[in-house]
């Protein structure tokens, strides 16, 4: 019974590290994390959306199905012309390759969130029903999901004295803004981005910057807010152990 019992012990710390070692084997799987947590905010605030003033519902048809579809294909879009492929993500553990995957992906599903604006704020009638579910409460949820799954934190940053009291834009800290300074300087704003390893308590960790510039679809909410186009307001920024 004993011997039989240590077989059992083997068979699971094996199963165990198979699990793990797939687990963190490469940067599909990372990804993927943060394609889950994203559908899952969607997923969580469908009553939020269909709800009209009075109470009853109403199927926007913004489901987190379409959502993940179409976030997956924003972010194909925004991928294309890097130094790597999403194929290549299944082979790699590469972690600037990864900060810059994960902010794209980030960056695309916000944008969708953005694009959908005028439906969740919309009731049956025609009505507006403001739900204050924006892509920055939408990267903060998905943000917060995320970490609590990998470990690894994503930032909605801000730019210097943009997004006023918006508490889910987080301020700029001196590594960030010293990254960000320099970023303006750069001529080439499509694949514009820095990483490097940082000591953080004695540890070793590796920060990511990707600027968030203003696309068409930002001035449907923010037409009266002094924003122009391609202007830099924030950045993605991500912190993941070394």
């Amino acid at each position: 019974m004993k011997n039989i019992k240590y077989a059992y012990i083997a068979i699971f710390m094996l199963f165990s590290t198979i699990i793990l070692a797939l687990y963190s084997g490469n940067n599909k799987t990372i990804l993927e994390d943060l394609k889950s947590s994203a559908k899952k905010v969607i997923k969580n605030n469908q009553k939020l959306f269909n709800t009209n003033k009075d109470g009853s519902t109403y199927d926007k048809r913004f489901s987190a199905e379409r959502f993940s579809q179409m976030a997956y294909n924003q972010f194909k879009i925004l991928s294309t012309g890097e130094s790597w492929k999403i194929r290549d993500l299944k082979k790699s553990n590469d972690q600037v390759q990864l900060s810059r995957a994960l902010s794209l992906y980030m960056a695309a599903a916000r944008m969708i969130v953005a694009q959908n604006q005028f439906a969740i704020n919309t009731d049956e009638d025609g009505s507006r029903n403001p739900k204050r579910f924006y892509p920055a409460v939408f990267g903060d949820l998905t943000a917060m999901e995320f970490k609590k799954k990998t470990g690894i934190e994503i930032r909605q940053t801000k730019s210097e004295g943009h997004h006023g009291s918006n508490s889910k834009y987080s301020e700029p800290d001196k590594w960030e803004k010293k990254v960000l300074n320099n970023l303006k300087k750069t001529k080439n704003k499509r694949n514009v981005g820095f990483g490097e390893t940082t000591k953080t308590g004695g540890k070793d960790i590796f920060r990511y910057v990707m600027p968030l510039h203003v696309k068409k679809v930002c001035l449907a909410c923010h037409i009266n807010s002094g924003f122009k186009l391609n202007e830099t307001r924030g950045a993605i920024s991500i912190k993941m152990a070394k």
